[in-house]
């Protein structure tokens, strides 16, 4: 489910953020640079999402006796 969240908003996000960083240039290297600005906030999130997981899903490790 959250991979299909992931697809469904993840993409329209991406393309908002090429064409607000283009402001509308048509040029190769406005769009690249559009591309690379939404792959890096793209990045952003993967990592903010990772470091959320690590933090809520932490475990303690609690000494075993026998």
């Amino acid at each position: 489910m959250s991979q299909q969240v992931g697809i469904t908003m993840g993409t329209p996000i991406m393309s908002a953020i090429v064409t607000a960083t283009t402001a509308g240039a048509v040029s190769a290297r406005a769009i690249l640079h559009g591309v690379t600005v939404a792959i890096a906030a793209n990045a952003a999130l993967v990592l903010l999402g990772v470091l959320i997981a690590v933090v809520f899903l932490h475990t303690r490790r609690t000494a075993v006796y026998a």
